[in-house]
């Protein structure tokens, strides 16, 4: 879906004027995003890369919850992955963000995954300042058997619980939700860039990254401005062969808009 800024003459001064910057977050987090863009100028094509999926059994993770006093840490690493949990929490017929208790103690990577432990799950104890895996692993405090769940993707990376094996903690990954590729969406806007009718693809995860990536190689297109959310996406484009223009400072929409306006 594409969205237009606005009326020819009143925003060709703005800063995105005449630039076409495809989205592709999942529609229900990018709508902020889109409407700063919008704001600046540019013309959005809002296509989201992946949709998330609930896992092909929630057996392991209801197993997990049911024991949540048990760990130490609550490790978290996207918005997608404290949803899941308040979810399946209240699927066991009580309040999440009563659910915790004193155990365990919650680690969010970003501002939007604590922002949605706080709002959802009631608090958020460890927030790194680098916005990474590898920054959480850094910050964690005292890892040395630690007992900590991760609830992630079916394609999550390994950064977090092998840096905290490294540490000396004791891991639990569990599945709580699928990232699927949405092909439709970004079969139009590979075609599109390959009639250089788009100036910039913003990129939030891996999964982004590696679904573009097939979708390019579908349309014989070459990439244009790709704009990643952070390092992890960032070497995700790289290790497919994709040349990142700009990564952003931190892991947000203002980020994002900052690294977008750095390389248009």
């Amino acid at each position: 879906m594409t969205r237009a800024a606005g009326a020819s003459g009143t925003t060709d001064t703005l800063p995105l004027a005449h630039r076409v910057v495809a989205v592709t977050r999942p529609v229900e987090r990018a709508a902020a995003l889109c409407s700063a863009l919008e704001a600046l100028g540019a013309t959005v094509i809002a296509c989201p890369a992946i949709a998330v999926e609930p896992p092909t059994s929630y057996d392991a993770l209801d197993d997990a919850l049911a024991r949540l006093a048990t760990y130490d840490w609550l490790a978290l690493t996207s918005v997608a992955a404290v949803d899941a949990v308040a979810d399946r929490l209240a699927a066991r017929g009580g309040d999440p963000r009563a659910s915790l208790g004193t155990r365990p103690r919650v680690a969010a990577v970003g501002a939007a995954t604590a922002d949605a432990a706080r709002a959802r799950l009631g608090r958020c104890d460890l927030v790194p300042a680098r916005h990474t895996a590898d920054g959480l692993v850094a910050a964690w405090p005292r890892p040395a058997g630690a007992l900590v769940l991760f609830p992630c993707a079916d394609r999550a990376r390994d950064a977090l619980p092998v840096g905290l094996r490294g540490r000396g903690a004791r891991v639990e990954c569990v599945v709580a939700y699928r990232t699927v590729a949405v092909d439709d969406a970004l079969n139009d806007v590979a075609r599109r860039a390959s009639d250089g009718e788009v100036d910039a693809v913003l990129l939030a995860s891996p999964s982004a990254a590696q679904a573009l990536a097939r979708a390019l190689g579908r349309a014989g297109a070459r990439a244009p401005a790709l704009v990643c959310i952070g390092p992890a996406t960032a070497q995700a484009c790289r290790d497919l062969g994709l040349t990142v223009a700009s990564v952003a400072a931190s892991p947000s929409d203002d980020g994002l808009v900052a690294a977008t306006l750095a390389c248009l």
